[in-house]
């Protein structure tokens, strides 16, 4: 089967001249419109020279009258907008939000937006609709709403009747987790209560606790679960929807962990800032960066690999320790590129080793007030560099691990 795009416009009924969409994705910085020098071009009055030159620099292009639209799409590295012409204004092309428009206002100048779906791996029409739905629905939800209209609990409540049109209508669409359910559970109890419930109005819910994956045969939840947690041990819950018309969900999961807490470091007058040790060499783990050169130490009160001026081929260890200012289960998400591995307490929270692009792994420890170990190891070897550290007790939202908490 060819490779297809399934591409989805939620946008009102074009008026006027009934003009066809436009569509336009800068890759890099356009010249300016030679009529009114806005950067990087302008749609309503750029002139054939300026046109000339754009289009060497655009992924697809089609003629641009006054008062026609464009639509909006986006990925990582290009935004297409619905705007309308006729005034001489500039459009940024990167993305990230309303600021990417100058001068455009979201209520009159946005007409709508669009979802691609690329489908150069998806192969039938079933996994399309497994895609589209019910992601189309939220997205719909979103463009369509007024800003004040928008409310995410209004649009969860609703959605089960949506499901149901769907079903009705046979389209394939992703069953969804039961509410309830979460990724990693973190207790110092002795047993968890988790209480589901389906998105799929009628669908029942099946589970296991031994790590196998649930069938319709597997035991039915019917009543809040009380899962035993025996101490320092991981247990999986494995759950399965299957909706009233006998299709089933993928098989979702959750780990809880049963954990004491570790407690903080007496005896120590911290002073601000990590320690740092610097080397240079070709790494393929962080366990063999003191086997590179020396090339210097210090203090540092962030892990910004800027500040060491150098692109690839060097690793580098943090070392001191951080300050906790209240009880609880930690969370730390550490993104790097290459690999980077993080010990509190000399036990290892994140393991992120190895060569690969940049990507995030999330640990988790309990952790009592006051000072704890801190290490992390990162190394550098070839192409693109990132490091970055986020952390969060169980209920918050990360954010950077920085200065105000670093000590040695």
């Amino acid at each position: 089967m060819s490779a297809m795009t399934a591409r989805v416009v939620a946008m009102p009924p074009r008026t006027g001249n009934g003009s066809q969409p436009y569509l336009r994705a800068v890759t890099r910085p356009a010249p300016a419109c030679s009529t009114c020098k806005s950067m990087p071009f302008c749609l309503a009055c750029s002139s054939a020279t300026d046109s000339a030159a754009v289009d060497a620099l655009v992924t697809q292009r089609i003629r641009l009258r006054k008062g026609e639209s464009l639509v909006r799409s986006g990925d990582a590295f290009t935004g297409l907008f619905a705007v309308r012409s006729g005034s001489c204004k500039t459009v940024v092309t990167t993305t990230g939000g309303q600021e990417q428009i100058a001068g455009y206002h979201i209520a009159g100048d946005i007409l709508g937006a669009q979802a691609n779906l690329w489908t150069e791996y998806i192969a039938t029409p079933h996994h399309v609709e497994y895609m589209l739905f019910p992601r189309l629905l939220a997205f719909s939800e979103s463009v369509w709403s007024p800003a004040s209209g928008k409310d995410y609990e209004d649009f969860m409540r609703r959605l089960p009747y949506q499901l149901g049109r769907l079903d009705k209508q046979a389209v394939h669409y992703r069953i969804p987790e039961p509410v309830g359910l979460e990724d990693f559970y973190t207790t110092t109890e002795d047993h968890a209560v988790v209480e589901l419930r389906s998105l799929v109005a009628g669908g029942s819910i099946h589970y296991t606790l031994d790590g196998s994956d649930p069938t319709n045969a597997s035991p039915r939840y019917e009543t809040p679960l009380q899962i035993p947690l025996p101490s320092d041990q991981k247990t999986t819950l494995n759950v399965l929807v299957t909706a009233p018309v006998g299709r089933r969900s993928v098989v979702y999961g959750a780990t809880f962990l049963r954990r004491t807490y570790l407690d903080a470091i007496s005896g120590v007058v911290p002073q601000p800032g990590l320690s740092f040790a610097l080397f240079e060499g070709t790494f393929t783990t962080v366990h063999d960066i003191e086997r590179g050169i020396p090339v210097s130490t210090g203090i540092s009160s962030s892990l910004d690999l800027g500040q060491f001026g150098r692109a690839m081929k060097f690793g580098v260890r943090f070392e001191g320790y951080i300050e906790v200012e209240v009880d609880g289960f930690y969370r730390f998400a550490v993104e790097s590129d290459d690999g980077a591995v993080l010990r509190i307490d000399d036990e290892v929270v994140v393991d992120n080793d190895g060569n690969h692009g940049p990507q995030s792994v999330i640990g988790h420890i309990p952790l009592r007030r006051g000072l704890h170990k801190f290490s992390l190891r990162y190394y550098q070897s070839e192409g693109g560099a990132a490091l970055s550290v986020g952390w969060a007790d169980e209920d918050g939202e990360l954010q950077p691990l920085a200065g105000p908490a670093l000590f040695h």
